[in-house]
């Protein structure tokens, strides 16, 4: 891993608007995302996890150009880009991509493949209509797919295919930086296993650099090269993966891991269940977000914000337990 950071997200923000339901009733947002920062090197791959509504796909659209965030900023190779529009140019996108969670979804059901993966060289000029054809066939061979696939429609393919497609598609310009929003979720197990590979084997082919999000460990795992773990639109623990497997500090990042099946007969790992329900994002709690659910919460955490403390090198924690 090198020591200059591609991309640079500083204490970013974005709350969404809650409709009235009475027109004299006060204006309320969905902090979805609450003052995250982060790094991420070059050729490395980060890895954001949490539960279904934490925050982590808003993050990935925002970096990604297609929300702007409330406040904060986010660099890319060292230049704003916050925001669309004028900072975040054309320059910038053709060098960031993001491949979504339900590859049928994001592709163009009227249009056969070949059009697919044409479209971004058509939209940047790249090449004349030889040369443009020749990288669609390139590039579908680098996924493993066959040229003949070029000429069918996306429901004639299977959900591993299109994402090949859809992985295809974003690496057309030869961008620097990928964002994985869920790439895998969708797809069967043994299918998951095959995509996995296939991005380890582009990273490592083509130099690239990985925002991972996701919701399981076990994947969050094998991709990552650091983790950060998100709670109620916070980073509450962020370390490199094998440091943050082998201890974890935090509570929350704790219960995740005791909810991963183990196939070992004779594990001494017990299971943490977490009480109640996450706490409503439009009114997240005082102090600590997450000790209405922590088992081991103490007057403070209901009281003030925990800083964010480097626990071991490289090693950061939100939590008052380890506070000196």
């Amino acid at each position: 891993m090198k020591n200059e950071p591609l991309l640079e997200v500083e204490s970013l923000h974005k709350h969404f608007s809650v409709p009235k339901q009475r027109i004299w009733e006060r204006e309320r947002y969905v902090k979805a995302v609450d003052g995250v920062s982060f790094e991420i090197y070059r050729g490395e791959t980060f890895g954001l996890v949490g539960e279904s509504g934490c925050g982590k796909s808003t993050m990935g659209l925002m970096i990604g150009g297609l929300i702007s965030p409330s406040k904060g900023k986010i660099y890319f190779e060292r230049n704003i880009i916050t925001g669309s529009g004028k900072n975040f140019s054309n320059k910038i996108r053709r060098n960031m991509q993001i491949v979504f969670q339900d590859p049928y979804a994001s592709l163009n059901p009227k249009k056969k493949i070949g059009w697919t993966l044409e479209e971004p060289l058509v939209i940047y000029r790249e090449g004349n209509k030889q040369e443009r054809q020749k990288k669609v066939y390139e590039m579908m061979e680098l996924v493993g797919l066959e040229e003949s696939i070029a000429n069918r429609y996306p429901h004639e393919l299977s959900g591993g295919q299109r994402q090949r497609i859809a992985i295809a598609r974003a690496l057309m310009l030869n961008p620097q930086f990928i964002i994985g929003d869920e790439p895998v979720s969708a797809l069967d197990v043994s299918i998951q296993a095959q995509i996995l590979n296939l991005m380890k084997r582009l990273q490592s082919k083509l130099n690239l650099t990985y925002l991972f999000i996701s919701h399981d460990l076990n994947v969050i795992h094998y991709m990552s090269d650091r983790v950060g773990v998100m709670y109620l639109g916070e980073i509450v623990e962020k370390a490199h993966v094998e440091k943050i497997y082998e201890r974890a500090y935090h509570p929350y990042t704790k219960s995740l891991f005791s909810a991963i099946p183990s196939i070992e007969p004779n594990t001494n790992s017990e299971r943490i269940i977490l009480k109640g329900d996450a706490p409503n994002p439009v009114c997240p709690p005082t102090g600590c977000r997450f000790h209405p659910r922590c088992p081991y919460a103490m007057d403070v955490c209901s009281k003030n914000s925990p800083q964010n403390i480097e626990v071991e090198k490289g090693h950061f924690v939100r939590c008052h337990l380890y506070n000196k």
